[in-house]
């Protein structure tokens, strides 16, 4: 199994969306989509987030230093994730109150703040940073974050991790049984405060379970239930699709341009990891 991360038209998949028999016709599941939670195996206080590889460190409103109770945890998560040389991506937010260069900067003082912590504890440490900033519009204390991932060997992982998606959809279909470990994993790890996880089925899911109790089964209508997820993101949101797009019945350039103008116009970023053979 062949896995890429690509742009999502720079390839024209098979599938039906619209006609007179449309992928909402023949799912089961409403729209073809189920709302579904990362792993509930998250441990949180008012300062720290531990989720498989992924931490959060909240910062007080308007500042950028750590506590001392954080930097005891941050020297923890260092222990834990125990590697002579770890490949470490921090990701600095801040909610949309204020002034957006103020706010970039205070971003990206929150993720040095983190930085220059973990080196002072390994300084082997391979560290990238990115600044996000307003993850939000309001005075939201979940945007008043920095977030470390401690990334596997798996450069496919890497590149996912580092993608700060809001919106996951993730294809549900019989097709991805053999690599749906990895897919789960993938999304647990990479999700954050205030993302969503939609998975595309016609069966066999319902809103609000865990994607670690549902099991891949039946066909796909991966681009209608994109055409319909893209009804619930806002405008600057980023989209990450996971799907192997593994269906029989073509879709037509007419509407792949309906879609591809869709999210162009609601101001949507979208990124595809694909599988193939």
């Amino acid at each position: 199994m062949k896995l890429f991360l690509i742009t999502l038209f720079s390839i024209l998949i098979p599938i039906s969306v619209f006609g007179q028999s449309s992928g909402r016709d023949r799912c089961a599941v409403r729209d073809c989509l189920c709302s579904v939670l990362a792993d509930d195996r998250v441990e949180r206080n008012d300062q720290v987030i531990r989720q498989n590889r992924r931490y959060g460190i909240f910062f007080q409103e308007d500042e950028f230093e750590i506590s001392s109770y954080q930097d005891v945890e941050i020297s923890n998560l260092l222990s834990i994730n125990n590697q002579p040389h770890p490949n470490i991506t921090i990701i600095g937010y801040t909610d949309g109150c204020g002034e957006r260069e103020y706010n970039r900067n205070l971003a990206s003082n929150r993720a040095n703040t983190i930085k220059l912590k973990i080196l002072e504890e390994v300084p082997s440490a391979r560290i990238s940073i990115q600044v996000e900033e307003e993850e939000t519009s309001n005075h939201n204390p979940d945007s008043r974050r920095v977030d470390i991932i401690f990334h596997t060997l798996s450069s496919l992982s890497t590149s996912i991790e580092k993608i700060p998606a809001d919106v996951y959809l993730v294809d549900g279909s019989g097709s991805m049984w053999e690599e749906w470990g990895t897919w789960r994993e993938l999304v647990n790890t990479s999700f954050a405060p205030g993302n969503r996880i939609y998975l595309s089925m016609m069966t066999g899911c319902r809103n609000g379970q865990s994607i670690n109790s549902v099991d891949p089964q039946g066909g796909t209508e991966i681009w209608y239930s994109y055409w319909k997820v893209l009804e619930y993101m806002e405008e600057g949101e980023t989209l990450l699709i996971i799907s192997d797009f593994d269906t029989d019945i073509p879709l037509s350039q007419y509407e792949a341009n309906l879609i591809e103008n869709k999210a162009i116009g609601q101001g949507v970023r979208v990124k595809v990891i694909m599988s193939s053979d």
